[in-house]
């Protein structure tokens, strides 16, 4: 997984998500499969595979943690979301979101998120997946995001929800790094059994005396992200 990936994965284990990374959609009814080695070939890949349960919550004494109120939901619904990340300039979907013979794909995401095992009701889920972005089927809300350096103004009107490199980082800056200070509890919990990106995200987070624009540019750095300048 590159870095610029666990920024994301980061993010949503800070607002409460289980994540699937580097999801692999294998094609099992290729002509190409190895019969003699028996491996299945992929049809495509998707970066992350999210869910969040409707009363996830982190408290602790009188503190609740923050959460980012655009990534999750204000409705009580299980929370299944399908990640793509991208860098540079890219902001639109993948082929399998632009293209409805590649409905086979989010049908196979479904079946493996486990909301049911009816055909029909797949169906009716993928279907307006790959033409809304979201869908609520019962107690499930089904999102498609996108994380980019930027919104794509056509794919977010009509349905996609994207998340920004920038609102990340301000997030975990302005937010989760604050935090902790502005409840007079030092710069950060104690979290060393953290892995060390995670750490050291939040070393620069909490680091004193540069100012949060700065903490921007280092953890980009550190990351492997350039500024990116959009239109």
């Amino acid at each position: 997984m590159e870095k610029s990936e666990e920024l994301v994965k980061l993010f949503l284990r800070l607002n409460g998500y289980f994540v699937v990374e580097n999801f692999i959609i294998h094609d099992g009814n290729s002509k190409d499969i190895d019969s003699i080695n028996k491996i299945i070939p992929q049809l495509t890949e998707t970066d992350m595979l999210g869910i969040r349960l409707p009363f996830q919550n982190e408290k602790t004494g009188d503190l609740h943690i923050a959460n980012h109120k655009k990534i999750v939901l204000n409705k009580p619904l299980i929370d299944l979301i399908i990640i793509e990340s991208k860098t540079g300039t890219t902001n639109k979907p993948n082929k399998t979101w632009k293209n409805d013979s590649r409905i086979d794909n989010i049908k196979y995401i479904i079946r493996f998120f486990g909301l049911t095992d009816n055909a029909l009701i797949i169906e009716e889920i993928s279907k307006n997946l790959i033409t809304k972005y979201n869908y609520d089927w019962g107690d499930y809300s089904i999102r498609f995001i996108i994380v980019s350096e930027s919104e794509n103004e056509y794919y977010s009107k009509k349905g996609v929800t994207y998340i920004t490199i920038d609102e990340i980082l301000n997030f975990i800056i302005e937010t989760r790094g604050k935090s902790w200070i502005n409840a007079n509890m030092g710069i950060a919990s104690q979290h060393q059994q953290w892995s060390i990106f995670m750490n050291k995200i939040f070393i620069i987070a909490n680091k004193k005396g540069i100012s949060n624009d700065d903490k921007k540019l280092l953890i980009r750095k550190y990351v492997g992200l350039t500024p990116v300048l959009t239109k």
